[in-house]
């Protein structure tokens, strides 16, 4: 039975490269482990205007089925979805596992409650950052990754995603670890709590290199203030609330 593990948090909130920190992590210990993001799973066809932060954008009916699917051992074709072309293409992605893998699920809706009540993942992870730097980070994405004018896409934030903030921020409630993920000693805690090997490990686990590449530390950013400790849900720093921050 492989090990399956979700990363939410608001589009731009830094939740894919927390991912891919923790498939780097896993992988440099010789494990197989694939990263399944929801984003290939929006529906075919889109109609114009479609609000891709609701969650009825995302066929998450196929994608609990894929969960569970996962979770017995089962081989999926996971759908591929271009942002470039605006659709879902033909080809698909096989994923074969088997007891001794390990899979990343992320995405903005990765704790829906639709997908928690799977009971498929071993431990959850919501990316809890400031919605006004969420905004900027997927200004600069979408214009740079995806084409998508910055004007057009402000735009769509007034009147889509500023509404639609509730889908994914309500969901930090079925989250084991909430994380912020500007600091690379979080995501060593992290990465520690989810993979007790890493403690027990003899020689220390190759932490810091990988996992600072994919981070601005702390002390290179203004206003930042980490608190001495961490509790056991909540790594890091917290946010504030309104627009500026997540609801708490």
């Amino acid at each position: 039975m492989p090990k399956i593990y979700a990363v939410a948090g608001l589009s731009g909130s830094g939740k894919t490269k927390v991912a891919d920190a923790l498939v780097k992590h896993f992988q440099l210990q010789g494990k197989r482990c694939v990263k399944l993001s929801i984003d290939d799973y929006y529906r075919a066809n889109p109609q114009p205007g479609t609000n891709f932060d609701d969650p009825a954008s995302v066929e998450l009916e196929l994608f609990a089925e894929h969960l569970k699917a996962l979770k017995n051992d089962q081989a999926i074709e996971v759908p591929t979805y271009s942002f470039h072309k605006e659709n879902r293409l033909a080809e698909t992605k096989p994923i074969i596992p088997d007891e001794h893998t390990i899979i990343i699920v992320e995405g903005i809706f990765a704790l829906n409650k639709e997908l928690c009540d799977t009971n498929s993942y071993d431990s959850t992870i919501y990316v809890d950052t400031r919605s006004d730097e969420c905004l900027a980070r997927r200004l600069l994405r979408d214009e740079t990754e995806r084409g998508k004018p910055i004007k057009e896409n402000l735009e769509y934030f007034m009147k889509n995603m500023l509404s639609n903030l509730h889908f994914i921020e309500d969901t930090k409630k079925y989250a084991d670890h909430v994380l912020c993920n500007s600091n690379p000693e979080d995501i060593e805690q992290l990465i520690e709590k989810i993979d007790p090997q890493t403690q027990q490990s003899a020689e220390p686990a190759p932490l810091s290199a990988p996992v600072k590449g994919f981070f601005v530390p702390v002390s290179a950013r203004k206003n930042t203030e980490v608190p001495p400790e961490s509790t056991v849900t909540t790594i890091g720093q917290t946010t504030l609330t309104g627009f500026g921050g997540s609801k708490n």
